[in-house]
């Protein structure tokens, strides 16, 4: 399937007609994908001002695109995307233009890859973090409540509150969460999910149930329930999409009566949690 690429290009001066390369949209007839500057400091430097505009923009151009528009505002209007384009780029005179769009016999995926590197000039970086999956999101989990009983108590009273082999019960079945901190009764739960990666709708689908069960079960309807949630990345191939569906993921979630957490969160919703059921403060 034939592809497009347009730059999105910030020019401060139209009189100068001076221009920094800001970002690449890619699209076909099924797909539509942006991917922006990781660092801006290059940009802030040319254009001598506030560039938060710049950020709204990236913003906004994630919604859209998400949404399977080109741009801010964008229409199906009967015409195709190329040309909808194409009649943009021709008539943007603010400082935010793109190029006229290009075509490509190379697919949407393989051109994510191929064309920052040419329009999106960057200084050196340490090498990409690996994105992290639900079994990444569980590690994580498990790790970041064990700190926390690791720093309140000694190495014995951790491995009793933090049974990997208990499970909560619910309505209609048992379920085993990444962590649970339990002493005779269950204190609190957490469960990892991560949408740094495309997470089947099967394994994020069984997190709502997870959730639901629990609380229409008699066993522990009240337990605390922390989802941790790792969203997409910057410059994540296809993240508009990640991001719709971690949206969609994460009110479900919190509807059900989780409370969804992010990494640098959780440790301190256990510590609450603990505070709550009084295990920190009777210490």
């Amino acid at each position: 399937m034939p592809s497009h690429y347009s730059v999105i290009q910030y020019v401060p001066d139209p009189i100068a007609d001076e221009r920094i390369n800001v970002g690449i949209l890619l699209f076909d007839d099924k797909t539509v994908a942006t991917v922006f500057l990781n660092l801006w400091d290059r940009v802030r430097c040319f254009a001598m001002e506030d560039i938060h505009f710049l950020r709204l923009f990236e913003e906004r151009m994630m919604r859209a695109t998400s949404a399977g528009l080109l741009f801010p505002g964008d229409q199906e209007n009967g015409q195709s995307r190329c040309e909808r384009l194409r009649q943009v780029s021709g008539s943007w005179m603010n400082s935010i233009q793109f190029t006229e769009p290009r075509g490509s016999l190379a697919s949407i995926e393989q051109l994510y890859e191929d064309l920052p590197p040419q329009f999106l000039k960057e200084p050196l970086v340490k090498q990409k973090r690996k994105l992290r999956d639900r079994q990444g999101a569980a590690r994580l989990a498990r790790m970041s409540i064990q700190n926390v009983l690791k720093r309140q108590f000694k190495l014995k009273e951790v491995r009793d509150f933090l049974d990997p082999t208990h499970v909560l019960m619910g309505h209609h079945q048992s379920h085993h969460f990444d962590a649970t901190v339990m002493h005779g009764q269950p204190y609190l739960a957490a469960h990892g999910i991560s949408y740094e990666v495309d997470s089947p709708d099967a394994t994020t689908d069984s997190v709502a149930w997870m959730i639901a069960d629990v609380r229409q079960g008699k066993a522990n309807p009240n337990v605390p329930l922390g989802i941790l949630m790792l969203p997409p990345q910057p410059n994540t191939f296809d993240r508009s999409s990640l991001q719709k569906k971690y949206e969609q993921k994460k009110k479900i979630y919190q509807d059900m009566g989780a409370i969804v957490l992010g990494e640098n969160e959780l440790e301190g919703w256990t510590i609450e949690q603990l505070k709550v059921s009084g295990v920190l403060g009777s210490k």
